[in-house]
C-alpha cells in the first residue's frame, strides 16, 4: 500500500483556468496477480484488464489528482463491482472526462452499491455525462452526498440532472458549484427542489444566475415543500432586489442558512472520518 499525505486545505474554488486545490488525498491500493502495489501516478493503461484484480479498502478512500483516466476508470469499475463497503469515495481533479464517468456510473447506479458520498470536483465533465449521473441519483438506496463542482454542466446538464432530483432519491448533499448554470437552467432546478423531499443542502456559488433565475429559484426556497437548509450563494453579488428576496426567504424559514460557507471542513471531517 503507498500512502501519499499532504495538510489540510479549505474548500475554495479558484477561477476555472487554475488547478483545484481540493482535498488531500490519503490512499490508493490497488492489488495485482500476482500482488503489485502501484503508486498513485502510474499508468493502469499499462497492465491488461484480464490479468489483474483491483482492490479497494473499507470504508473510504480518497484517490484525488492522481491521474485517473478513462482507461483507470475500467480498473476502479471492477473494484467497486466486487467492493461492498466503500461509502465514501472521492475522484476529484482527474480527468475522468464523460467516457470515464458514464462508465463508473454503470456499477454506481446498482442498487447493491453502498456509496453514500462522491466528490466528482474538476474532473472533466460535461452534460454528456448527466443523464448517467441521473440514474446513479434515482437508482442508488445509499447515495446522500454529490459534489460536481469545477464541471462544464451547463444548463443541459443540470436539466438532465433535475429528472433524476425530481424522483425519488436518498440524496441530503448537491455541489453545483462553477457548473455553468444560467437563469436558463433555474426553472428545471426550481421544480426538482419542490419535489425532492430530501435535499437539504445546496451550493450554488460561481454561477450566473442573474436577478431572473434568482427570482425563480427563491420562489422554491420559499415553497412549503423545499427542505432546504443550507444554500451555497454570495448574497452581496446580487443587486437590492435580489437580496430583498434572499431576506425574505430567511424570514419565512428562519433555519435556512444562506452563505458562502456552504462547505465547512468541519463537516468535512465528519464525512472522510479515519
Amino acid at each position: 500500500m503507498v500512502r501519499t499525505r499532504g495538510p489540510q486545505k479549505r474548500r475554495i474554488l479558484p477561477p476555472p483556468d487554475s488547478s483545484y486545490p481540493g482535498k488531500s488525498h490519503r490512499c490508493f491500493c490497488v492489488s495485482f496477480e500476482p500482488q503489485v502495489l502501484i503508486h498513485p501516478h502510474t499508468a493502469a493503461s499499462h497492465y491488461s484488464r484480464q490479468s489483474c484484480s483491483v482492490k479497494l479498502p473499507r470504508g473510504q478512500d480518497r484517490l484525488n489528482a492522481c491521474s485517473l483516466d478513462v482507461a483507470g476508470c475500467g480498473f476502479l469499475a471492477l473494484a467497486l463491482m466486487s467492493n461492498r463497503h466503500l461509502t465514501h469515495l472521492s475522484l476529484s481533479m482527474n480527468p475522468l472526462e464523460d467516457p470515464g464517468m458514464n462508465l463508473l456510473c454503470e456499477v454506481m447506479m446498482e442498487p447493491s452499491c453502498p456509496l453514500q458520498d462522491l466528490d466528482l470536483v474538476n474532473c472533466r465533465l460535461t452534460a454528456a455525462c448527466c443523464e448517467s449521473l441521473s440514474n446513479v441519483i434515482t437508482r442508488s438506496r445509499h447515495l446522500r452526498s454529490l459534489d460536481l463542482a469545477a464541471n462544464a454542466l451547463g444548463d443541459e446538464g443540470i436539466v438532465a440532472l433535475c429528472k433524476g432530483l425530481k424522483q425519488k432519491n436518498a440524496l441530503t448533499r448537491l455541489g453545483l458549484e462553477a457548473c455553468g448554470l444560467t437563469s436558463e437552467g433555474c426553472k428545471a432546478l426550481s421544480a426538482a427542489l419542490i419535489c425532492s423531499r430530501h435535499l437539504a443542502s445546496l451550493n450554488l456559488m460561481r454561477n450566473d444566475l442573474g436577478p431572473g433565475g434568482m427570482a425563480t429559484l427563491c420562489s422554491a426556497f420559499m415553497h412549503p415543500s423545499s427542505n432546504l437548509q443550507t444554500i451555497g450563494l454570495w448574497k452581496e453579488q446580487y443587486p437590492a432586489r435580489v437580496r430583498r428576496l434572499l431576506e425574505q426567504v430567511q424570514r419565512l424559514k428562519p433555519h435556512v442558512v444562506i452563505s458562502v460557507a456552504w462547505y465547512s471542513e468541519e463537516e468535512d471531517q465528519r464525512w472522510w472520518r479515519i
